[in-house]
């Protein structure tokens, strides 16, 4: 006969319930909440993939989320200011810059969060405050070219002209590959007047950089202003052959041929320009710009109000139409568009 442990012995009641209890902490264990680390790691997760969905609104509602449950972690703060920068209303570049602040003041060594809040300080031309956050930069890497970059042009915007250079010279020295470097270094030389040290500064930043669009596109600006025509004319056609969607090289090219009165030739680049961008405003606006110098007021009327068109709600078009109005002196015109561009500004 098998041995069988008789519930009423009471030796088996003390391992029935050292059982029990072990299945129901087991049970416990397996339902209980997960952590606050788990909980933060899901919501950084969301905020994620609604990032790399283009949902920006919820992706910062799940970031918010991240914050209610620790609300000291940098990393957090600064994917937020992300966030508002890319959504790029003035009301959301407010609020990137509270959580930038947010996070140098939780971390004064993260060094992206103070390139952010000097880009936004020389943006609005608060040049002392850009230098703050250049030289925090600086602090925590003496050699950060980007750094040496935003110094400089603090220095240069707030009237301190060589200093800003030498900076921009040891953006340069940190990293010759800096072409943001050579283009504030050429241009401030350009501002002084010194057009051919400028086009040397450019012309040293292609050797490094061949293909760089926006140096080229500089390199034209100095030969023209130097009365280099033809040569800012050949810099001007490489922006198109490298990216023909670049609007400015066409105008560039019109306004030289305009000014060398080769008008057919002129109002031939703003064609090419529309065929490239037809639903770009801008390009309507600077035929209009050409028709009206050239005293076609019809045609010029025409290209405005397509421009109006294509952007009703552009401050740059309604200010055209404006002006526009004003030299042909239709006064109740030019005052409909003026209301129309001050409602846009509110």
């Amino acid at each position: 006969m098998p041995f069988v442990l008789h519930p009423t012995v009471p030796h088996t009641r003390h391992i029935t319930v050292g059982v029990l209890a072990l299945l129901v902490e087991i049970l416990l264990s397996g339902c209980s909440s997960p952590s606050n680390d788990e909980v933060i790691a899901q919501y950084r997760a969301q905020a994620q993939a609604l990032v790399e969905k283009q949902q920006f609104p919820e992706a910062l509602r799940a970031y918010q989320q991240v914050i209610q449950r620790n609300p000291s972690d940098a990393d957090v703060y600064y994917q937020i200011a992300r966030l508002y920068l890319r959504m790029g209303k003035p009301d959301d570049v407010q609020q990137a810059h509270q959580a930038l602040l947010k996070v140098v003041k939780l971390n004064k060594s993260h060094i992206d969060a103070h390139r952010q809040l000097a880009r936004l300080a020389l943006a609005s031309e608060q040049f002392k405050q850009a230098q703050l956050h250049a030289n925090a930069i600086l602090a925590t890497d003496p050699i950060h070219a980007e750094g040496h970059v935003l110094l400089g042009v603090s220095l240069i915007g707030a009237q301190q002209v060589k200093a800003g250079m030498a900076e921009l010279q040891k953006a340069i020295e940190s990293d010759p590959k800096s072409y943001s470097a050579y283009l504030e270094l050429a241009r401030a030389f350009a501002r002084q007047g010194d057009l051919p040290t400028a086009e040397k500064v450019l012309r040293d930043s292609l050797k490094v950089d061949p293909q760089s669009v926006d140096t080229r596109m500089a390199l034209g600006d100095v030969l023209a202003a130097a009365g280099h025509q033809s040569e800012a004319t050949r810099e001007y056609r490489l922006v198109l052959e490298r990216d023909p969607t670049q609007g400015i090289p066409y105008f560039r090219l019109a306004a030289l041929s305009q000014k060398q009165r080769r008008l057919q030739e002129a109002e031939g680049w703003y064609q090419k320009w529309i065929a490239v961008l037809p639903h770009d405003a801008r390009v309507y606006v600077a035929l209009a710009q050409f028709y009206w110098d050239t005293g076609r007021i019809k045609e010029a009327e025409a290209s405005l109000d397509h421009a109006k068109q294509i952007d009703p709600s552009s401050p740059f078009v309604q200010e055209a139409l404006s002006s526009l109005y004003l030299k042909s002196n239709r006064l109740m015109e030019a005052g409909q568009a003026i209301e129309a561009l001050l409602q846009l500004n509110l």
